[in-house]
């Protein structure tokens, strides 16, 4: 079987990340390229698939971890709030996506 490599450009599309973000992990020993001649980065197509189970396994763990928080608590309770009191739907889920939107960014 042949093995495909991407170059950091293809790797980062690949993985829909940005390059620095490869680069970082490399630093964290998260990933580790093959690096050509001219030192460019390579990396294969196992080690990009590897990397998007790891970082999936990584999201669900930080999801867990901020729906458990006392600041999603809080949240929650103000959207409750504000759908309960607006005077048509509509308009208390357009508020409540925008207080997430600034809560969360």
């Amino acid at each position: 079987m042949k093995t495909k490599w991407f170059s950091i450009g293809k790797a980062s599309r690949y993985l829909s990340i940005s390059r620095d973000t490869l680069r970082r992990w490399e630093k964290t020993k998260e990933i580790k390229p093959f690096r050509s001649p001219t030192n460019r980065r390579f990396y294969t197509e196992k080690q990009l698939v590897n990397l998007m189970k790891v970082g999936k396994s990584r999201k669900k763990r930080f999801i867990k971890g901020k729906l458990g928080s006392s600041k999603t608590k809080r949240l929650t309770k103000i959207i409750q709030f504000i759908l309960i009191t607006t005077l048509t739907f509509g308009s208390g889920v357009l508020i409540a996506l925008l207080i997430i939107y600034f809560f969360f960014s």
